[in-house]
């Protein structure tokens, strides 16, 4: 991978342009824009495409992270829900968001373990709400290994590393990111 390239591009202006036209084609999440601005799962969902170098990398960005904001945020967000239908895979419930017009697939799925590994995460930290609310989480199942899981992901993002991609989301960040506030 050509890191020169990559290092080359303006990420925090794409990515201010970016929010900019999102809190505009969608004004009724401006409640949250700060939110979506700060975070460091937003910006990786969008600037991935510009990472693995897609053909249409704003497209293939802007498209991915509208569905995401759509899922997290939207009052018919369930439809987004994480069903048993999911558990097949942990990529399933993500597959929406992977919308990319060619490009590096390695540099793709290695940010798309990423994503996983927030959403995995977060199931980890629900799992007692989640009894209690009686909302489906496929760690509570039993369908799931969360360790085994985390361990095949970390190897891909390990094993495809990306200095650039480190410097949009900081892996040491992982722990402490969450897929949505507020």
């Amino acid at each position: 991978m050509n890191q020169k390239v990559l290092a080359g591009q303006d990420y925090n202006g794409i990515w201010k342009e970016m929010h900019k036209d999102l809190m505009k084609a969608m004004p009724e999440y401006g409640e949250y824009g700060d939110f979506i601005k700060e975070s460091r799962l937003c910006r990786l969902i969008g600037l991935l495409p510009f990472l693995g170098r897609t053909g249409n990398p704003y497209r293939d960005g802007f498209s991915n992270l509208t569905v995401y904001i759509l899922g997290t945020f939207s009052p018919v967000r369930n439809i987004y829900s994480h069903y048993p239908q999911d558990d097949r895979d942990v990529m399933s419930r993500l597959a929406p968001l992977c919308g990319f017009s060619g490009g590096d697939r390695r540099i793709l799925a290695r940010g798309m373990h990423i994503v996983a590994l927030v959403l995995l995460m977060e199931y980890r930290r629900h799992q007692d709400e989640d009894l209690r609310e009686n909302r489906y989480n496929p760690l509570n199942a039993g369908t799931w290994d969360y360790e085994a899981i985390v361990s095949t992901l970390k190897q891909c993002v390990v094993e495809n590393g990306c200095s650039v991609m480190d410097s949009v989301f900081p892996l040491e960040y992982l722990p402490f990111t969450r897929w949505k506030e507020g």
